[in-house]
């Protein structure tokens, strides 16, 4: 009796062992993970780990000397600069813009800004341009005014446009008449001192 329990004892242990063979468990060693923890951004100026400063954004596009009396507003939008001058009663605001190639051409901007200070279209050929002398390269500088209508006193526009490296830039004062007069030196004088980042 003991030899055959013996026997059947042997044959299901052999059994098992050739049954072992088909699925087998494995036992895998796993590091304990940290948790990641959220990283606030870099200090501006600092530099992270392995020694890359992080990105400032492009250099500033141009440099200026400002006219002590024009208050700076900042760049904003498609604003590289900004200003406001003049009194309080009648200001005017200074803007500079870049666009990409010729932005329309010359001809339909000038229009533009013309319905903007209440004046009709005009032909190419009415088209008048003086030249502003830069730091480097030079400026066409065009110019319209209003006549005072009811309530509202004349408007005047002064723009000098640039073309620099395959990009339009539009210098812009624009406001009441008497002012945008009163500032046409300061203007210009603005304009010599514009240079533009390589």
């Amino acid at each position: 009796m003991k030899k055959q329990t013996i026997a059947m004892v042997c044959a299901l242990l052999a059994s098992l062992a050739t049954g072992c063979g088909k699925d087998e468990i494995s036992r895998m060693t796993v590091k304990k993970v940290q948790p990641i923890l959220e990283e606030s951004p870099p200090e501006k100026g600092t530099a992270p780990q392995g020694g890359i400063a992080p990105s400032q954004g492009p250099a500033d596009p141009l440099t200026y000397e400002k006219p002590d009396s024009w208050t700076d507003k900042g760049a904003s939008g498609m604003r590289a600069a900004s200003f406001i001058a003049g009194p309080a009663e009648a200001r005017v605001q200074v803007s500079a813009i870049r666009l990409g190639g010729v932005a329309g051409g010359l001809l339909p901007n000038v229009n533009r800004w013309r319905g903007q200070i209440g004046l009709d279209p005009i032909v190419q050929d009415e088209l008048k341009l003086t030249t502003i002398a830069l730091a480097s390269g030079s400026a066409k500088l065009v110019e319209m005014e209003s006549s005072a209508k009811e309530d509202q006193v004349a408007q005047a526009t002064l723009v000098a446009i640039v073309e620099q490296a395959g990009s339009s830039w539009f210098f812009k004062m624009t406001g009441p008449k008497n002012t945008v007069f009163a500032e046409r030196d300061r203007f210009e004088h603005f304009m010599k001192s514009v240079r533009f980042a390589p």
